[in-house]
């Protein structure tokens, strides 16, 4: 029952039309330039994120989980109430840092679901949970391109829409059943130590560490891409003021795919801890993967710990990108290049994850030489010719623009989708990622799928 509830509070939560539009709503409707966006405005995510993450995974396990859902409700009202109504762009600086607070927050949708359902379920609450979250996503992305493309409503309309969503997600949260726990009192020092042995223990465990340092590498990745993916729409459009934007079809084909694969993972039985490596050089980077293989490893004391520890490291990583190459106060670079650097990261994912996997292979001994000849050549295959085309970016992705063009952002990626399901993904929150980003970026939603499965 807690379950239930928190998956259709965490469905309508994630049922935000707007937000394939924005980069669109805030260039036309607040007169911000692209670069403004680019490099002073959405940064500023990165940094709210980073800290406010601190006292939110520090707090969210003592605080019994609802009260911290119900603050990111309000932060997500604040955050549209600024889109609508706020001009100018210390306006959308001040709107990205409340949206940092409000997503720092999530975390705590899932350790609530956990901590209310029996260990023997968590696999499948995580497929489920994750599953509720994609087709939220894919709903209001859906709906947000049908009302663009036929008309029917605006850009600026679709945040109303949003802010309603927000609203009533608010209240559902405040009928979420509290769940209490007896503690037993401690001081400041106490609770540290607390802390810092709950930490020891769960990294001590060898398959929750090896998939956390995974899990933070790929979700930096995730957010560079998803945070700057709209101002490189509007980079690469076509010089129409007439020209239609594919924003949302990208987004709902991208997360209808992924919703189905996150939830049939719930019904998959994989040895993660022998294979892990392998997976990983072909998937190289999925959060619903991670999820499946320390759902089963974690107390449920230590959920919002680990997982805010690992989001920390990932937002740390992302924050160095960030301060370096597209901060207005570092090297600045332009939209295009930050993808270049971007699908050179993934590669050099793919390839470490290639070379732990080749090891791992020769360590699991002669009964596994087939099928692992067979993984590590699609391994190397997949990166090496994503090798290829990182080195070409930027003739192949002139090429691709003018073909993306022509075609539409919204079948190129349905094509590329189409790939990736004959390839086969196992666990896959999303899909495109890994070619999208090397070969131009044109058609992604996130980032989380190593260009070793698609290709």
């Amino acid at each position: 029952m807690f379950s239930k509830v928190g998956q259709e509070c965490q469905r309508v939560i994630e049922f935000r039309p707007n937000e394939p539009f924005l980069t669109p709503y805030l260039i036309g409707y607040k007169n911000i330039t692209n670069e403004d966006l680019d490099h002073k405005v959405y940064v500023v995510w990165t940094y709210s994120y980073l800290v406010l993450l601190i006292p939110v995974f520090l707090l969210t396990d003592t605080l019994q989980y609802k009260p911290v859902i119900v603050f990111e409700g309000l932060c997500y009202i604040l955050t549209w109430c600024i889109i609508l109504w706020g001009n100018g762009v210390r306006a959308m600086q001040l709107m990205q840092f409340v949206y940092g607070a409000a997503t720092a927050t999530e975390i705590a949708y899932l350790t609530y679901i956990y901590s209310n359902i029996a260990p023997s379920n968590y696999q499948l609450a995580t497929s489920f949970t994750r599953g509720a979250l994609l087709c939220g996503r894919f709903l209001s992305a859906a709906l947000a391109q049908t009302f663009v493309s036929t008309k029917v409503l605006n850009y600026k309309e679709l945040n109303y829409i949003s802010l309603l969503s927000v609203s009533v997600a608010l209240v559902i949260s405040l009928i979420l059943p509290m769940k209490w726990e007896r503690r037993s009192g401690c001081d400041i020092k106490g609770y540290f130590q607390n802390l810092y042995y709950e930490g020891k223990i769960s990294y001590l465990n060898r398959t929750i560490l090896k998939w956390s340092i995974w899990w933070a590498i790929a979700t930096c990745g995730n957010f560079q891409v998803g945070n700057y993916i709209q101002n490189l729409y509007e980079e690469i459009k076509p010089n129409r003021t007439n020209a239609e934007t594919f924003n949302g079809g990208v987004d709902a084909v991208s997360t209808f795919l992924g919703a189905g694969v996150a939830i049939s993972t719930g019904f998959i039985h994989f040895n993660w801890k022998e294979l892990g490596e392998i997976v990983l050089s072909l998937l190289s980077c999925t959060s619903g993967a991670f999820l499946l293989a320390i759902s089963n490893e974690l107390q449920v004391s230590r959920f919002g710990f680990v997982f805010g520890c690992n989001t920390f490291v990932a937002l740390l990583l992302q924050t160095i990108l960030t301060l370096i190459f597209v901060d207005s106060h570092g090297l600045k670079v332009s939209i295009r290049t930050q993808f270049m650097i971007t699908g050179g990261y993934f590669m050099a994912m793919g390839i470490a994850f290639t070379i732990m996997a080749i090891i791992i292979i020769r360590n699991m001994g002669a009964s596994l030489v087939g099928e692992g000849a067979i993984v590590v050549l699609a391994a190397v295959v997949g990166a090496l010719v994503v090798g290829a085309l990182v080195v070409g970016a930027l003739v192949v992705e002139t090429v691709l623009v003018g073909v993306a063009v022509v075609v539409g952002a919204l079948v190129v990626e349905t094509v590329l989708v189409g790939v990736a399901v004959v390839v086969g993904a196992l666990v896959v929150e999303t899909v495109l990622v890994g070619v999208a980003v090397v070969v131009g970026a044109l058609v992604v939603e996130t980032v989380l799928v190593g260009v070793a499965v698609v290709v």
